[in-house]
């Protein structure tokens, strides 16, 4: 195999990124969807935890990505072994405004459309819609802002102070070191001619959470993708393709 193509995609390029529509919902199954829909409270070891009704029937977890080729590779002749190969990505974290804190627990999964998924599943999907080719957990990082004491409950450090949870810390990137056994999907002559990639990037959104006014009390917030404050955490997203084939004869692809 000899690589014939590269492809690199950039969400700052997405052709969505300013359509509200690209943000929505998908059903997952997360012990955290459908938003709850009346405030509970629970103690746990003395610990007190509200959590509070977030006023939306459904989060919204997913984001569509959306380039076009312009017929760009139009030519490109590929056999029946062609293969597109994931060689590096980056999978954004989202972060709330309010809370400086992740929005997301569990695994990011990015779902790409139009590409060949006879043999490709997973348990979400069951095999059918878009087929997943990537996923990664968030990275947690507890970044801090120095410690500044008063009366501030229930640990005496002022809100802006607090350690804030992947505060700093906006995606994870994945570089491919082994193209010829992972991340490497067959695709044929339609697929590039077509000239569409579609993506859809898919998170387990949670709460966020915050001191309440009295000591070992604690408030979770729903929290849900939001189209305005999230657009530069989604722009960061990034995907780099490599295509690989067969050689051949051909000088274009040889040299």
């Amino acid at each position: 195999m000899e690589q014939k193509a590269r492809i690199t995609l950039f969400g700052i390029d997405d052709e969505e990124k300013n359509n509200a529509d690209s943000i929505y919902t998908t059903v997952i199954n997360s012990t955290y969807f459908p938003a709850p829909q009346a405030d509970s409270v629970k103690t746990i070891d003395g610990v007190t935890f509200r959590t509070k009704a977030a006023g939306f029937t459904e989060r919204k977890n997913t984001k569509r990505y959306r380039f076009t080729l312009n017929n760009h590779l139009k030519s490109l002749k590929l056999t029946k072994k062609a293969k597109l190969v994931i060689e590096s990505i980056t999978l954004p974290n989202v972060l709330s405004e309010s809370f400086l804190q992740s929005k997301n627990i569990n695994n990011i999964v990015l779902r790409m459309k139009n590409i060949p998924n006879h043999h490709i599943y997973d348990s979400s999907t069951k095999g059918k819609g878009s087929s997943v080719i990537f996923s990664s957990p968030v990275l947690l990082n507890t970044q801090g802002f120095g410690v500044v004491h008063n009366a501030a409950l229930p640990d005496e450090v002022a809100p802006q102070y607090k350690p804030r949870l992947n505060s700093d810390n906006n995606g994870n990137l994945f570089i491919n070191t082994s193209p010829n056994n992972l991340y490497n999907f067959t695709i044929t002559d339609d697929f590039i001619r077509n000239g569409v990639f579609e993506f859809e990037l898919i998170f387990d959104i949670a709460n966020c959470w915050k001191n309440f006014n009295n000591v070992n009390v604690f408030e979770y917030i729903p929290q849900t993708l939001d189209y305005t404050t999230d657009k530069d955490d989604l722009e960061a997203f990034m995907i780099s393709f490599i295509i690989m084939d067969e050689p051949n004869d051909d000088k274009i692809y040889n040299s």
